[in-house]
Order: structure tokens, then sequence, then C-alpha cells
């Protein structure tokens, strides 16, 4: 899409728009005080709701990945826990794997990675995707 000649392309940006104030009158000059300040009061409020959206969107962005990076984690040890059960007695040239964990403790370290994971998804979850207020 071109312009007409003789004219230049300006962007336009939050900061260029200004405030819709009602045009005021010299009679209702109280009135129109009134008006502007409760214009100024909302325009203050929205700015400090977009500030607070701002702040909530960069801790979640912090937060996700420390939590991303604890469960990779978890799920890694446990991995290991299971392949070295495993290999339990197995020689690898001149070393003998003897990790040695009881039935019962392997399931209940699978068992409780898994619930701490599904817990953590539906907590997550659940903050992520809330209704909008």
């Amino acid at each position: 899409m071109s312009l007409p000649p003789g004219e230049s392309h300006n962007p336009v940006s939050i900061d260029s728009i200004s405030p819709s104030v009602p045009p005021t009158t010299g009679a209702g000059d109280q009135k129109a005080s009134k008006e502007l300040e409760y214009f100024e009061l909302d325009r203050q409020i929205k700015e400090a709701h977009l500030e607070e959206l701002r702040q909530d969107i960069k801790e979640r962005k912090k937060y996700a990945s420390r939590i991303f990076w604890s469960v990779a984690g978890w799920v890694i040890l446990t991995g290991v826990a299971i392949l070295l059960r495993g290999f339990h007695g197995t020689k690898f040239w001149m070393l003998t794997i003897s990790f040695q964990v009881p039935d019962n403790v392997l399931i209940a370290m699978v068992g409780g990675t898994a619930a701490g994971l599904l817990g953590l998804l539906l907590t997550v979850t659940k903050y992520l995707f809330q209704p909008r207020r």
C-alpha cells in the first residue's frame, strides 16, 4: 500500500495519543475539573494494572524456567536410579555396578515422582489458565 504523493509515513505510538478529555464550558468549571480528575485517576489505575500484568508475566517466565529445570533434574535422577537398579551386578571393564535398592523403595520413588509431576502440572496449569478478572 502506498501513500499519496507528498505525505510521509508517521508511526503512531501510545505516547503520541493525547487522552480524550471532554471539552469544558465556562459555567461548569468545577464539574469539568472533577471530570478531569476522574479521567486522570482512571488513567493511573489502568497504568498500574498494566504494570502489574507486565510484572506478572516476568515472574511467570522466571518461575517457569526454574520449575522446568527442577522437574528435569528430578526425572533424570529417578531414571538414573532405575537404570542403575537394572544393571545391578553387571561388569563394565573393571567396574562392577553394585547399586541395590529394594523394590518397594524403587516403586515409591517412581510413584512419588509421578504424583509430584502430576500435582505440579495441575498447580501450574491452574495458575496459568485462571479466569480473567
